[in-house]
């Protein structure tokens, strides 16, 4: 099927001229939603589930570039979508979210201010959760009151605007939706010079969830088999629980990674290989199970354990009634085996849900500490960033998270070149770094000894740089620490002092440079 557009005039000084581009997604938008009068037969539901999937696509790819933001939103405030079943209630708030989307994008923009481009960032969330509206999204029409809400808090710089729009983000950023991650990103990194600590400690609190059943109920409150999980859960034991660790894919849940954004995948052929091996094992032992309790009820072995099964002289044929009980017999085991097999898959699917879940939160927390490095929240990022090596099963978490702490550290590293002046609370960052060094006993391997060292030399420094005779109470806290560690009271890694050390005599010789230069 070939679809034909009215091509507008082609004067490049014509102020109505379009490009080509944004003719393509009117018109596939057009195509998605409305029905077209002159298709005949009209496009089948089918055909329309595929533009609707490309139109998701082109607005993920087209929507990293600012000034597209208008034109994809004029998009979908031109198109009639007569092609979906909607209620008047619906209908109405469409009408609404579609004026406010109009205003948004009138309002004026500060040059050079990220913050600048949040309600063109919102107009953008708008325009896309209208797109799940009329893909049948349950919560479509909750996000946009949500929306709504947010952006009257903002205008009228009302308290808790942060908080309900992390809300926003955190509803629409679990999906598998490349347009909704990269639209969800792109209003974070408008909004993230305006964030409160509050709607931070939200942004937070996933990272220390647990990757479990457990952990999904938390997250995920709207849960309706939380109940039943958590029965499941503490029924199974402890012997479940480590089986949990072992059984489930640590790969599974960044499989969106590696098809959507190549960019981003975070796997190797190591980790693979090491969850084949774990889907093997795992298989392996579910088989043997099943043969040992098939063995029992029907008082049989496998054929490759002839020799070590004990012989029956017992060939005698059986009644019916002895039959009928074998019958239940292996209903049951069946049975039993179907309810392990759901109850593992249930496991499975939420800790790789935790998992996504934090992979994304992770993505805003990376936007985050690239452009607030100097802003004193950013320090409320360290300790859950290192929780998350220290506990995360996932190694491709535990490599975002400690690329995180990289790039909060050269990006606080390049704005102290710059002299640019921060305040510092001392009591609070001394505070921090005597936590940070209580974490780093917690886990002796020589990853997260990195981590910790990292973490500690970033509160160091910048509590030296607002203050060089700060380095007396930060040596007295690392002093404690190596104390503490010759006691016997703690365990860490020897690196974690070496590099403080190091840390201390780089200063040091600067210092010695800065004063012979000034003579």
């Amino acid at each position: 099927m070939t679809i034909q557009a009215k091509m507008p005039a082609t004067d490049p000084n014509d102020a109505d001229s379009k490009s080509a581009l944004e003719i393509g997604i009117k018109e596939m938008t057009s195509c998605a939603y409305s029905l077209q009068e002159d298709f005949t037969p009209q496009l089948s539901e089918k055909t329309r589930e595929i533009f609707r999937n490309r139109i998701a696509s082109a607005f993920s790819k087209v929507a990293k570039q600012h000034q597209n933001t208008e034109y994809l939103c004029d998009a979908v405030r031109s198109v009639k979508p007569t092609a979906v079943a909607m209620s008047d209630e619906i209908e109405i708030k469409r009408k609404e979210a579609l004026k406010a989307m109009a205003k948004l994008l009138k309002s004026p923009s500060k040059s050079g201010d990220s913050s600048g481009n949040l309600p063109t960032g919102l107009a953008l969330l708008y325009a896309a959760t209208l797109l799940q509206l009329y893909n049948g999204a349950p919560d479509a029409l909750g996000i946009l009151e949500d929306i709504e809400a947010c952006s009257e808090k903002m205008k009228s710089k009302e308290a808790g605007a942060s908080e309900l729009l992390v809300d926003i983000l955190f509803a629409l950023i679990p999906r598998q939706s490349p347009m909704l991650r990269q639209i969800s990103e792109q209003v974070f990194d408008a909004f993230a010079s305006q964030i409160s600590s509050e709607a931070l400690q939200l942004l937070l609190e996933p990272l220390v969830a647990e990757e479990n059943s457990r952990g999904y109920q938390a997250l995920f409150e709207n849960n309706k088999d939380a109940e039943m999980e958590d029965m499941a859960d503490s029924d199974s034991g402890s012997d479940d629980a480590e089986s949990d660790e072992d059984e489930i894919s640590e790969i599974g849940s960044d499989v969106e990674f590696v098809t959507l954004n190549e960019a981003d995948a975070t796997s190797d052929g190591d980790d693979k290989e090491e969850k084949d091996g774990e889907d093997h094992e795992t298989e392996d032992a579910d088989l043997a199970a099943l043969d040992d309790a098939l063995a029992k009820v029907l008082n049989s072995h496998r054929l490759d354990k002839d020799q070590d099964a004990e012989s029956s002289d017992d060939d005698s044929d059986m009644t019916d009634s002895e039959m009928m009980a074998l019958d239940e017999k292996l209903v049951d085991v069946f049975k039993h085996q179907i309810k392990n097999t759901k109850r593992k898959n249930e496991k499975r699917d939420a800790k790789e849900s935790v998992v996504l879940f934090k992979h994304r939160v992770l993505d805003l927390l990376s936007i985050f500490v690239k452009q607030e490095a100097t802003n004193p929240l950013a320090f409320n990022l360290l300790l859950p960033l290192l929780e998350l090596v220290r506990t995360t099963t996932v190694k491709p978490l535990a490599n975002k998270a400690m690329n995180i702490l990289t790039e909060f550290s050269k990006a606080s590293k390049k704005t102290r070149s710059k002299d640019i002046d921060t305040r510092v609370d001392a009591e609070a960052q001394i505070a921090l770094l005597q936590k940070i060094q209580e974490e780093a006993a917690k886990d002796m391997s020589h990853a997260f000894a990195k981590a910790a060292s990292m973490a500690s030399l970033l509160v160091a420094s910048n509590l030296y740089a607002a203050d060089p005779e700060n380095i007396f109470r930060i040596n007295m806290v690392y002093a404690q620490s190596m104390a503490d560690c010759v006691k016997g009271k703690v365990r860490i890694q020897g690196s974690f002092f070496s590099d403080w050390v190091n840390w201390g005599m780089g200063h040091a010789n600067n210092h010695v440079n800065n004063h012979v230069a000034g003579e």
